[in-house]
């Protein structure tokens, strides 16, 4: 079978990542490590895939101080050809703070678009470069549910929301999951807006087993046990394997393996786009 192109719709940002010897959640925490690194989902499911030599296009938005961004996914094989600047704008930041147990607590600066010209340049990318398959990252509730419908029923669509879930409201929540046919959630997401997507949802719960959702079943795939440096971006690696193996074809069982086993490099190095 012929690799199909996806289309990844997300965010890039400026991680500031940061470590605590406090438990999660907390008031207060003092912090014991500070690293500056590139990320946004969007972006991290690009990076995977260019690692994972999958053909795929990023649509995004960059600000005027991302130059040295898209040197680095070049130089890492993203196509980031659908990539728009926004001169004005600065690049989205994001500040992760993680405990010693792996928990994090992530607070996320988007950068300004315009909805209807984002909704334009989505659908001029739809137009002029046609995917087999498109992934909505992570984004405000308003830019995932115009992307889920400019998309619709034009190839399979699959809705990663991540952080952004407890965010949709629960019209926006059922209308988007059901566009979709795959829905990543992690446990926290899923016990906030359960997902059912027309075909899979997939719930990862970090070293606990990867749930695997579809009609009235529910399986389950062992995690192995793995060092961990850095959880952050293991959601996104996970996802991106799992992505490309179940649109090659294959069983979500061996999909969700080829996404731990990715999610685990993720978690073995400092950041979301080191591996």
């Amino acid at each position: 079978m012929k690799t199909p192109l996806i289309l990844v719709v997300g965010t890039l940002a400026i991680d500031q990542i940061t470590t605590t010897r406090d438990s999660l959640p907390a008031a207060n925490v003092k912090l014991t490590g500070w690293h500056t690194r590139f990320g946004g989902c969007g972006a991290n499911l690009a990076w995977n895939f260019a690692r994972l030599r999958q053909p795929h296009r990023f649509f995004g938005y960059l600000g005027g101080d991302g130059g040295a961004y898209l040197d680095h996914l070049l130089l890492a094989g993203a196509e980031i050809r659908g990539i728009k600047g926004v001169s004005a704008e600065r690049t989205a930041q994001a500040f992760i703070t993680t405990d010693p147990a792996g928990n994090q607590f992530t607070a996320f600066q988007p950068l300004d678009v315009p909805l209807a010209r984002f909704v334009g340049d989505l659908e001029a990318e739809l137009k002029s470069n046609p995917p087999k398959a498109v992934i909505i990252a992570p984004d405000v509730p308003e830019r995932m549910l115009a992307a889920s419908r400019a998309i619709r029923s034009l190839c399979p669509l699959i809705c990663y929301p991540g952080q952004y879930t407890r965010h949709l409201g629960a019209d926006a929540a059922s209308e988007l999951f059901a566009l979709s046919d795959l829905v990543f959630q992690n446990a926290s997401e899923h016990r906030a807006k359960p997902a059912r997507a027309k075909d899979l949802t997939v719930v990862t719960d970090g070293a606990n087993p990867v749930r695997i959702l579809s009609g009235d079943t529910d399986q389950s795939v062992p995690v192995p046990r793995a060092p961990m440096v850095d959880p952050t971006g293991c959601g996104d690696a996970f996802a991106a394997a799992f992505t490309q193996v179940w649109l090659e074809g294959g069983s979500p069982h061996h999909a969700a393996i080829a996404g731990i086993e990715w999610a685990q490099r993720c978690l073995a190095v400092a950041g979301s786009q080191s591996h």
